[in-house]
């Protein structure tokens, strides 16, 4: 059963999280959280809603037992993505977000270092 954009409630995962599986000589395998990103449309919620959404997923990934040691989240919504991340103090922060069709191309750019720092 598929549910219409935008009608999801009291969901506690983000749209798209990307672990990376590494199989173990003896017992089951890690796996690491190396991204996350939550996708609104412009009309479903406020952005301040979205990006406290977004910084709510990103904590809950980090207290996981394995993820990324740089493991950073991304809100999309309409043409900004607002990257986020963990802050010195243990906290998710939403740094100002940027269009995702200037010149660039900040975020193709930003989940293929994610990619490389996370290839075996």
């Amino acid at each position: 059963m598929t549910c219409p954009a935008g009608s999801e409630t009291e969901k506690f995962i983000p749209d798209f999280l990307t672990v990376k599986v590494t199989p173990q000589r003896a017992g089951p395998r890690d796996h690491c959280i190396v991204t996350l990103v939550e996708v609104k449309r412009n009309d479903e919620v406020s952005e301040s809603q979205a990006v406290q959404q977004a910084l709510s997923y990103l904590e809950r990934a980090w207290q996981q037992p394995s993820h990324d040691e740089e493991l950073r989240g991304y809100l999309v919504m309409g043409r900004l993505v607002h990257p986020i991340r963990m802050s010195n103090r243990g906290r998710a922060v939403s740094d100002p977000p940027f269009d995702m069709f200037a010149a660039g191309d900040r975020f193709t750019r930003e989940l293929c270092e994610c990619a490389v720092r996370n290839w075996n």
